[in-house]
């Protein structure tokens, strides 16, 4: 096999999986093995909201995110308060306010440089996701205001 095929699966193999199978010299190359590879960064946040509007922010432009464990969001009026949680994102140019339930973890996720993409669901949608043994986050609105 000529060094340019070689190149070639391993890229394949890599863009196909995270994972990188690496055949050993030690007897010929009849043994192979798997390394973990670390998967990169994602380099943009996709948000996408019911509507089919979408945003890709660039993490490179990200400078902070707020948390808020017990906001609440209404009319003011009394009338359709909803105990939900809040995240704030700042961008450069772009300050994003996320709502919903069980957002801890996608903080988590951001502070790990891991999450890729955050979608809008209907809030009747709701008690289907609520019913998994652990609870998935739910993101029942987000807000992008360009500055």
């Amino acid at each position: 096999m000529s060094l340019k095929n070689d190149i070639e699966r391993r890229r394949a193999a890599r863009a196909t999986s995270g994972n990188i199978h690496h055949a050993s010299s030690g007897n010929g190359g009849a043994v192979s093995e798997k390394r973990e590879v670390p998967a990169a960064p994602p380099s943009f946040l996709r948000l996408a909201k019911r509507d089919k509007r979408c945003w890709l922010l660039p993490w490179a432009c990200f400078q902070g995110v707020g948390y808020e464990p017990d906001a609440v969001s209404g009319d003011g009026t009394g009338n359709g308060i909803d105990k939900c949680e809040r995240l704030r994102l700042v961008f450069m140019r772009h300050d994003v306010s996320v709502r919903g339930h069980n957002l801890g973890g996608v903080a988590d996720a951001i502070g790990a440089f891991a999450l890729r993409e955050l979608c809008e669901i209907l809030g009747k949608y709701q008690p289907a996701t609520d019913a998994a043994a652990t609870p998935a986050p739910v993101v029942l609105e987000i807000d992008v205001v360009t500055k």
